[in-house]
């Protein structure tokens, strides 16, 4: 017998978990995008009490409950991205082909990917996103507005594109749900970057994002740095953003300490020296 035509109904593929976690590398199974947000984690034998949905729960839900992380992570050539279905910038689009590594923590779980089309995967973040501006007005107050802006890093055909910094109405300076953890390279070359947290205690590490909570003024900074396995490679860092987040924004080389103004199209070339090197964005 032929079967022609696509899956029309969703998907689901067992876990293998373990108490301190485990990753699974899973596939995408359909040929089309799906919206990682979308995807159910089946636990046969949740109680209502364990999952708000039992037994097909939300990435959130299962996260929550201790079954899986939210996390799912994509290898792309040169660097592992990381993306949560709630976090601006990084919600995440299985893609056709897509391989993708997951972590369990119980045994017994199914990944469902269901047979839903993508259509704004970003539109479907937890955490809405203001339109264009760092505040508008209100009356006579000002009241803050999310945002975030991506910083994107290119050495020949090595590029990483998946890193945002910004200010989020439930974020803090410290560790918040929005700060993900960048999974190190597994081999050479690669290129990537971080935002290197070391005082975080148990949660020490190197992150994807770095989100802040939300000012009136949005004055602040980050710091983050540029990783590459060549320490002598010819890096460009470009970014994107609204025109008036840009604007008001300023790039630190920390390293000789020279300031640059940002505008959108534009972009900022160096010469690492050595396998990290260090940057400071500074929003006025």
């Amino acid at each position: 017998m032929t079967v022609q035509g696509l899956y029309n109904v969703p998907v689901a593929v067992d876990l293998e978990g373990e108490a301190g976690g485990r990753y699974n590398l899973m596939g995408h199974p359909f040929e089309f995008d799906v919206c990682w947000t979308d995807v159910k984690v089946i636990n046969p034998v949740a109680t209502i009490n364990e999952c708000a949905a039992a037994p097909n729960c939300t990435l959130g839900e299962a996260d929550a409950a201790g079954y899986t992380s939210r996390l799912a992570y994509k290898w792309e050539g040169g660097v592992y991205e990381a993306f949560d279905g709630q976090t601006p910038g990084l919600e995440g689009t299985l893609v056709p082909w897509d391989g993708f590594w997951v972590k369990a923590f119980a045994t017994g779980l199914k990944l469902e990917v269901p047979a839903s089309p993508a259509l704004d995967c970003a539109a479907l973040g937890e955490t809405p996103l203001s339109s264009a501006v760092a505040f508008r007005k209100s009356d006579s107050k000002k009241t803050a507005a999310n945002w975030f802006v991506r910083l994107i890093a290119e050495s020949g055909s090595l590029k990483d594109s998946h890193n945002v910094l910004g200010q989020l109405s439930d974020s803090v300076v410290e560790y918040d749900s929005h700060d993900l953890p960048e999974l190190s390279p597994f081999s050479a070359p690669y290129l990537s970057i971080v935002f290197p947290r070391p005082d975080w205690g148990e949660r020490s590490g190197d992150y994807t994002s770095d989100f802040h909570s939300q000012q009136t003024k949005i004055k602040d900074e980050w710091y983050f740095e540029v990783l590459s396995s060549d320490p002598e490679a010819t890096v460009t860092l470009t970014w994107e953003g609204e025109e008036s987040l840009l604007e008001k924004a300023l790039l630190v080389d920390a390293e000789p300490g020279k300031r640059f103004l940002i505008k959108r199209g534009e972009s900022y070339t160096f010469t690492m020296e050595g396998v990290r090197k260090g940057f400071w964005w500074q929003a006025k």
